[in-house]
């Protein structure tokens, strides 16, 4: 193999990684499925909220939860579009729509399903009802993943505070469990990810080469969500500029965020899966990486 070829690992990493982010245009591919994102986001919120009527638990503790991702303006602005769209449908006639709003839940997955394809080069394209089967049942497993967790996570705090009550450790409960609760948090994150970026590609691959991509979007994506709402709280106050509007603008920024940090964690497996395989591609391989400290 040319000298030139036998680069260090983390070089051809990162060059190739830059060159995949560059080439499949992971900026303007995240607005594009930040677009059918915003379509899915309600609807999933609600399909959510619909299960939850089912159960024990209310659908305000799970909003709740969200709330804590989300700057304080937007959380607002969802909660109010949630609360009209709940309380203008009936029981009866909520439960018969459950299907539509799976169905528009779902369109979100099917453009990270194209996201993912380009990632990995796929040009194929697969029948219109494979496609929508694929995105109907992750949109299922995802729902019922944020419940599990949501159950684990209100049930696992009781049993928590009933063992440190007997143990007469009360005052390191709030320390233990905000560790835990973000452990566990992380937890669904990351296997939630690692599902989507293995089953929604149109290639067999091998979990291992999914979790580079799933660990990336599991933290960059608590990390952005986390230091865009301290931002947007403390700083930023989009309602100055756009009214009424400034908390459904910061959603979009947010989203868009997201969109960027699941792309390219789909390009990082991508890259991964192409060191993996001892593959020598010289629009990879001949490129040079201009650092700021190189010398020109």
């Amino acid at each position: 193999m040319p000298g030139k070829y036998n680069r260090p690992k983390w070089y051809r990493f990162i060059t190739q990684l830059y060159i995949r982010i560059k080439d499949d245009e992971v900026t303007a591919l995240g607005a594009q499925m930040t677009y059918f994102l915003v379509l899915s986001f309600f609807p999933f919120l609600i399909f959510l909220i619909s299960i939850l009527s089912y159960t024990s638990l209310s659908s305000e503790v799970f909003l709740d939860q969200l709330m804590q991702f989300v700057p304080q303006n937007t959380g607002s602005a969802v909660l109010n579009v949630i609360q009209e769209t709940v309380a203008s449908n009936s029981g009866i006639v909520f439960s018969f729509s459950m299907l539509t709003t799976l169905f528009a839940a779902s369109k979100g997955i099917k453009a990270i399903m194209k996201a993912l394809d380009k990632a990995y080069d796929q040009t194929g394209s697969r029948p219109w009802w494979h496609t929508q089967l694929i995105a109907l049942a992750f949109t299922l497993v995802l729902a019922v993943m944020i419940l599990l967790a949501l159950f684990l996570l209100i049930f696992g705090q009781l049993l928590i505070s009933l063992i440190l009550d007997s143990l007469d450790a009360s005052a390191a409960f709030n320390v233990l469990w905000r560790l835990l609760s973000i452990l566990l948090a992380l937890t669904v994150m990351i296997l939630s990810l690692a599902l989507m970026y293995k089953y929604l590609p149109q290639l067999t691959l091998k979990m291992k080469r999914v979790m580079p991509g799933a660990l990336f979007a599991a933290v960059g994506w608590s990390a952005i969500s986390l230091a865009f709402s301290v931002y947007v709280n403390n700083f930023g106050n989009y309602s100055k500029i756009y009214g009424s509007l400034g908390g459904i603008i910061a959603l979009l920024i947010w989203i868009y965020l997201s969109s960027l940090i699941i792309l390219i964690g789909g390009e990082i497996n991508a890259t991964v899966d192409y060191l993996a395989e001892g593959a020598v591609n010289p629009k990879y391989e001949d490129f040079e990486l201009k650092l700021p400290w190189s010398r020109k």
